[in-house]
């Protein structure tokens, strides 16, 4: 049905991966190379699919930076370093967690052009926050209830399961 969904509207891309945790830095950088190759857009937003986007707030924050500039934007923690023992652990042969990957490419692929760092709680890691930007871990009702409120002027959550 997704595939149907695909060919219909063209809004999905298809990648071929197993959909498994130690695959996801895999799937993020075929993302990015995905949108770096095939999309004119002059931005590329990665989030899970349990993410409610409000797409017109993104929009706004990018408005505040200058284009010729490069931008990572989110729920950036700018100050820690990746853990290099226990269960957290990053490698230096194998980045597995894809948070720490994309702190480290950004810096290390963006060397020509200064990158803008935008950091704001708004985009919301850890369930919703009133006035959110993305609202993550939410479940089809949560999703379905966030649009509803939204299309009726309220950025509020909806907290239920």
């Amino acid at each position: 049905m997704l595939k149907k969904e695909a060919a219909y509207f063209g809004d999905i891309v298809i990648l071929p991966f197993m959909d498994r945790y130690e695959l996801v830095v895999l799937k993020t950088i075929a993302i990015c190379e995905y949108g770096v190759l095939n999309l004119t857009a002059a931005y590329i937003m990665k989030c899970d699919d349990d993410t409610f986007v409000r797409v017109d707030t993104v929009l706004k924050e990018i408005k505040g930076i200058p284009r010729r500039r490069s931008l990572y934007m989110g729920n950036l923690n700018l100050l820690h370093r990746p853990l290099r023992s226990g269960k957290w652990a990053v490698t230096y042969e194998l980045f597995k967690m894809e948070d720490v990957s994309m702190g480290m490419w950004v810096e290390q692929f963006n060397s020509s052009t200064t990158v803008q760092y935008s950091h704001n709680w708004k985009f919301c890691q850890y369930g919703c926050m009133e006035d959110y930007y993305t609202a993550h871990y939410q479940s089809p009702r949560q999703m379905i209830c966030l649009w509803g409120k939204l299309a009726r002027g309220r950025a509020h959550c909806c907290n239920f399961r």
